[in-house]
């Protein structure tokens, strides 16, 4: 699916619907980072007024926070 998003993407690099659904499965894969960037350009088009998108956009970045704080742990007690 990702691939047939980012295809669609390529097509029509404004396409909603294909960001949210590459989203979705970015998230699940816990590409956090690419996910995070796809909402990012979602909440732009939207012009940052679209109440969904906001909050799925909070949600992948408490998760991208979460992973990078388990990472700094995990770097400290490593050195």
């Amino acid at each position: 699916m990702k691939a047939d998003c980012t295809k669609a993407l390529e097509l029509n690099p404004k396409y909603m619907k294909a960001l949210l659904r590459r989203t979705r499965v970015l998230e699940q894969i816990e590409d956090l980072d690419a996910a995070m960037k796809d909402l990012t350009i979602v909440c732009i088009h939207e012009g940052f007024s679209n109440h969904a998108s906001l909050v799925k956009a909070d949600k992948v970045l408490d998760k991208l926070g979460e992973l990078l704080s388990k990472h700094m742990v995990l770097n400290k007690m490593l050195s």
